[in-house]
């Protein structure tokens, strides 16, 4: 579907070699991570240069070695629009993550989205704490098709977490522990003025003590400039909050992001999703019609915390908690000392 974002353009950050050079480029022609994009240097000409794989099937294997630095190991994860690779840096002899843009789906709104997420995480380099978001690494064009290196992460994620031990059994200290680290990091992405927009426990790394927040692939800056185009329903409809899950043109704001850190916090402490159906349709009328079941129907000692609950699902979102952190404060004075 399509986004209602401003407009970016691909860097053209690899390319032949009589392309001109932007003068703050490496010896690759690669552009600087916190490059803008704004310099006549980084506006590819035309897209056939951003993206012309000579063979579609092969862009990536592993073994391949990605702009002469990251040789890729295996591959770690695929999705509807790309696939992520864990990959070896040549330079330092230590691990990343390699994310292709899949070649058949390489057109002028995929390399937009593509762009934009890498632009992301580039701004979010300088302006979050560094362990609370995946890092951006380097970023370029790997035989035609775009990539991102990032982070690898060594660990899990609280998907895996929830589902390995059911969250019934999860002491709560713990589960507000981890749920305090997260909001750290994504208030500190609204604070940088960028939206998340999939706010899931797969998107939530878990590793040497960290609580990392991941997969930027549908953020963007907020404000008047991205309201959502009407029909538009973007991200995970388990975690939509009702302004965009009702298709609505709406600007989405981080309250959005709140309602679906909420969300995880529910799953995390009674071990299932609150509004969950057998359909997505059947979701997506239960977020904008039903309340969810209070929390203590699942753990009848969490009682107090149904009342901040409620309050994290309110269907409108001016009613709702103002920041991730504050929603975790509110639990924590509810549940008390643990």
């Amino acid at each position: 579907m399509g986004q209602a974002i401003t407009r970016v353009t691909l860097p053209l950050v690899e390319g032949p070699r009589t392309a001109a050079r932007a003068p703050c480029a490496d010896e690759h022609g690669a552009l600087p991570l916190d490059c803008p994009g704004w310099c006549p240097y980084a506006v590819p000409r035309c897209a056939a240069e951003r993206a012309a794989p000579s063979d579609a099937r092969h862009v990536a294997r592993v073994g391949d070695s990605v702009a002469g630095r990251w040789l890729l190991r295996k591959s770690i994860g695929r999705g509807a629009m790309g696939e992520v690779f864990l990959a070896d840096d040549l330079a330092t002899g230590g691990a990343a993550a390699i994310k292709l843009l899949h070649p058949d789906v390489v057109d002028e709104d995929a390399l937009d989205a593509f762009a934009l997420e890498g632009r992301t995480l580039a701004r979010l380099v300088t302006r979050v704490a560094s362990g609370m978001v995946v890092a951006l690494l380097d970023r370029g064009v790997h035989r035609g098709v775009p990539f991102l290196a990032m982070e690898h992460v060594a660990g899990t994620t609280l998907a895996a977490v929830i589902a390995a031990s059911p969250s019934i059994r999860l002491p709560v200290a713990r589960a507000l522990g981890l749920l305090r680290a997260l909001a750290a990091g994504l208030d500190a992405v609204h604070g940088a003025g960028i939206l998340h927009g999939d706010i899931k426990p797969t998107n939530i790394l878990l590793g040497h003590g960290r609580v990392v927040l991941a997969d930027f692939g549908l953020a963007h800056p907020y404000g008047p400039s991205c309201r959502t185009r009407s029909g538009s329903v973007r991200g995970t409809p388990l975690y939509l909050a009702p302004e965009l899950a009702c298709g609505l043109a709406v600007t989405p704001d981080r309250a959005s992001d709140v309602y679906a850190f909420a969300t995880v916090a529910y799953e995390l402490l009674a071990g299932r999703p609150p509004l969950a159906a057998d359909s997505i349709a059947q979701v997506i009328a239960r977020q904008l019609n039903d309340p969810p079941e209070p929390i203590s129907q699942f753990r009848p000692e969490l009682r107090a915390a149904d009342r901040v609950f409620a309050r994290a699902f309110a269907k409108r979102r001016g009613d709702r908690h103002r920041s991730a952190g504050e929603l975790v404060r509110a639990l924590r004075l509810a549940l008390g000392p643990r």
